[in-house]
């Protein structure tokens, strides 16, 4: 997937542009996935999903009690992708912390 978006930018300028972004995906999913429908119905779809997750986020920041047994494993599965990607574990604070320095 990343390789597919990052050759749509470089191939295609009109992408590059956020106003253009959520309807060049649309495209990109109805060629990908044979979808029968017009490109704005997707990108609808798509805006939809993305501000569900955002509410699904805020609801579960501010309701503890209706979080998951796994929602608390962020930070160990983001542990296991940094080592798998060779980098140490905690890089990013390290970054952080010497940019205040």
């Amino acid at each position: 997937m990343y390789n597919d978006i990052l050759n749509k930018l470089e191939s295609d300028i009109a992408f590059r542009e956020r106003k253009n972004r959520m309807e060049i995906i649309a495209k990109m999913l109805i060629e990908k996935y044979h979808i029968n429908t017009e490109p704005s119905r997707v990108k609808a779809i798509i805006e939809d999903a993305n501000s569900m997750d955002r509410y699904w986020r805020l609801i579960l920041m501010e309701r503890k009690d209706l979080q998951g047994n796994d929602y608390d494993t962020k930070r160990i599965v983001e542990e296991k992708k940094e080592l798998e990607l060779g980098y140490e574990v905690g890089y990013n604070m390290d970054i952080n912390k010497l940019k205040t320095l």
